[in-house]
């Protein structure tokens, strides 16, 4: 083995010196090349970065294609399951460990009565929609107690929609806005409270649609489900949001069932979702499967053990729970990771239904 050592390389008395061909190790240049343009380069070297000035996105040239530069997400979810609301309707808050299997126990109550009305998590707050009034309450996951004021909606009486976050808004999509069915997305910052909600700047992909349900990672939150106003038909519509970026919905593939009042769960930083439950013609206990990143169908990832609709779901990003419903108080889970059947973790406080779950962290 030959080794050089050199202190000083100099041209003569002009100094620096120019290496038209790059210095090189294992064939690939030292120094790499960089390119922003909206096209991806046509001739590039192992190790050159482009930067997609139309997507603002940096790529870097390994083992013969751009791979994209990514920085992952903390997940927006947290070891405390929620079930929030109920018919009657209430304000009683539920939750349990998600950790470790048993029955939710008592943990505050909303400053309203709420049923069927979207509930998300920052992961550090919970927050809840008044089902009749503009009103969004909030509450610290980590320590029981009450709910407090967080700010309004832009309209009153939302419910039987969707509502996901990415840790710095919270997206509305869906359901009814004064008894009128919407098509209008809205978003509203969390973590300060005073806030109102405003317009996201798109609409769905669906006029008509309410009961349906919702998961997200913190790139993109998906729609799925639901039915018409009138009951008259199922949908089986999937499509998306992407949190930085305000626009319509893009279509997102289809589930493997159509039906409505189903619940969903996501990783929060990862890339899968789970629906489950619902009703189509009778109740269901499907629970289907879909990649968040992509626009592909939902494929099967197993069953729940009651059949069950009305019902709420939540993710910690191990574990997906389901629970409550129109028949039952039980608390299912199965791993996000593998298909899998649901089991049996504990149960709610009583039966449950119109009941919306997140999850949160915990001290």
């Amino acid at each position: 083995m030959s080794t050089l050592k050199v202190d000083t390389l100099k041209n003569g008395s002009s100094g620096s010196i120019d290496f038209p061909q790059n210095l090189k190790i294992g064939g690939n240049g030292v120094m790499q090349g960089y390119t922003s343009s909206a096209t991806e380069p046509s001739s590039p070297a192992a190790g050159d970065y482009w930067w997609d000035s139309s997507n603002e996105e940096l790529y870097r040239y390994v083992n013969g294609e751009f791979k994209k530069l990514t920085v992952k997400a903390p997940g927006v979810f947290g070891d405390r399951g929620f079930a929030i609301g109920a018919a009657s309707p209430t304000n009683v808050i539920q939750y349990w460990s998600m950790t470790s299997s048993g029955n939710a126990a008592d943990f505050g109550d909303l400053n309203f009565n709420t049923q069927s009305a979207p509930a998300c998590s920052d992961g550090t707050y919970i927050y809840a929609l008044d089902y009749v009034n503009v009103n969004i309450d909030y509450f610290a996951s980590a320590t029981l107690g009450n709910a407090t004021d967080f700010g309004d909606q832009r309209f009153g009486n939302t419910k039987e929609g969707c509502m996901e976050s990415d840790g710095t808004i919270a997206v509305q999509m869906h359901g009814k806005s004064n008894n009128a069915v919407t098509a209008n997305i809205d978003k509203f910052t969390v973590g300060t409270a005073g806030v109102t909600a405003v317009a996201f700047g798109g609409t769905s992909t669906v006029s008509d649609r309410i009961l349906c349900a919702s998961y997200a990672n913190t790139e993109r939150m998906v729609t799925v489900g639901g039915c018409t106003s009138n009951y008259g038909a199922n949908y089986n519509t999937c499509e998306y949001i992407t949190f930085a970026t305000e626009s319509n919905a893009t279509d997102s593939g289809d589930l493997l069932v159509a039906r409505y009042s189903l619940a969903g769960a996501g990783t929060g930083e990862g890339s899968i979702g789970l629906a489950a439950g619902g009703y189509a013609s009778n109740a269901s206990n499907t629970i289907d499967r879909k990649d968040i990143t992509t626009t592909s169908n939902a494929t099967d990832h197993g069953d729940l053990n009651v059949t069950s609709y009305y019902l709420g779901g939540c993710a910690n990003g191990t574990k997906a729970h389901f629970f409550g419903g129109y028949n039952t108080n039980r608390i299912e889970q199965t791993d996000l990771a593998t298909a899998g059947n649901g089991t049996d973790f504990g149960d709610l406080i009583a039966l449950k239904y119109y009941v919306q779950g997140t999850s949160g962290a915990a001290s």
